[in-house]
């Protein structure tokens, strides 16, 4: 599912650097994509089986308006992706849970966090 986002989101025209599961030293401005814990059990809809995947998105950035301006086209760009096929996945939706968190980050930066539920068609 990370690299179906990750190539998902340089389609959709992200150009920043997209990284998996570990945060990176360097570059500054980063995208990180997480695995967590399945937020929901799955479900059967309309005799559509529908599971549920947790992610987490991460931007870093040396500013907090280029953060912000970069999570909101993550944002912008997953909430367009509805009933999207990737690497042989049907995903039926991308949604965001609550709004974004600063966190803190390990060097003079700003970081931001998003947690999505993933809807995806078995």
């Amino acid at each position: 599912m990370l690299s179906d986002v990750s190539t998902y989101l340089a389609a959709q025209g992200i150009t920043c650097t997209v990284i998996l599961d570990r945060m990176v030293p360097r570059p500054v401005n980063v995208i990180m994509l997480e695995d967590r814990t399945n937020p929901k059990p799955d479900h059967t809809y309309d005799r559509q089986l529908i599971k549920f995947m947790g992610l987490t998105i991460t931007v870093r950035s040396a500013n907090y308006t280029t953060a912000e301006a970069l999570m909101s086209s993550v944002f912008t760009a997953l909430d367009m992706a509805q009933f999207t096929s990737a690497g042989g996945t049907r995903y039926i939706k991308i949604e965001a849970e609550g709004s974004m968190n600063r966190i803190p980050v390990d060097f003079a930066g700003v970081g931001l966090e998003q947690y999505y539920t993933v809807w995806i068609a078995d």
